[in-house]
């Protein structure tokens, strides 16, 4: 046993390489995307708005649910408990996680509490002609201790800790990694849907949880 797990740490060492490329190809992809899809924020969701009818208790309502709620607390304890039980690598993925989800959570929150953004139940509901509704109609600046959650639409904190967990997740289960990211990817996707955030939101967690998800690998590893 004690030969197998020496091989698997090799092996992990070979594959697993820091790199500070990563952080800023993801930050950079995330910018990218962000500043792309503000200039459709707003048509898009006022297509949400009209188009996408979510019944409470309906089998799609459960999809939706579902997929938001990927990395929630109650999975998170659940994959913490399953990998502390079955896994070998148990104190570097626990330790991984917890990093990653704690690191990404604070600058979320902080950024939500700091700048105002409507979110877009807010702007659907004002704006009913097709003049109107620009993406600076969403922003309203900076705000120190922004408490309302009708303005704290920026970044997806759903979408951060789905990236958190799918990037961490992929790493030490590789052969899951497709599920892992339609599951990421899902969770951002039904924010947009349920007017809780703007596309623009979901890259910016995503670039986000992406990052902390790397720091957290590495934060595991004890490097």
């Amino acid at each position: 046993m004690s030969g197998r797990l020496a091989r698997d740490a090799a092996v992990e060492r070979r594959r697993y390489t820091w790199r500070w490329w990563r952080l800023v190809m993801a930050l950079a992809i995330g910018a990218i995307a962000f500043f792309a899809l503000e200039m459709v924020d707003v048509p898009i969701g006022r297509w949400c708005a009209r188009a996408v009818h979510i019944e409470d208790g309906s089998a799609f309502e459960q999809i939706v649910g579902g997929f938001r709620n990927f990395a929630q607390v109650l999975t998170l304890v659940v994959v913490i408990v399953l990998v502390a039980l079955f896994d070998t690598r148990r104190k570097r993925i626990i330790i991984a996680l917890l990093v990653a989800q704690a690191g990404a959570k604070v600058t979320y929150e902080v950024a939500k509490h700091t700048i105002a953004r409507d979110r877009p139940y807010v702007v659907t509901a004002r704006v009913d002609d097709e003049a109107g509704g620009a993406p600076v109609d969403t922003w309203r600046g900076v705000r120190m201790g922004n408490s309302s959650r009708d303005y704290q639409s920026f970044p997806s904190g759903h979408t951060a800790a789905a990236f958190v967990m799918a990037g961490v997740l992929v790493w030490y289960y590789p052969r899951a990694a497709v599920m892992f990211w339609v599951l990421a990817v899902g969770c951002g996707v039904t924010r947009v849907l349920q007017l809780a955030h703007w596309p623009s939101d979901c890259a910016v967690g995503a670039a986000l949880g992406y990052v902390w998800a790397q720091i957290g690998l590495r934060a595991g590893r004890g490097r």
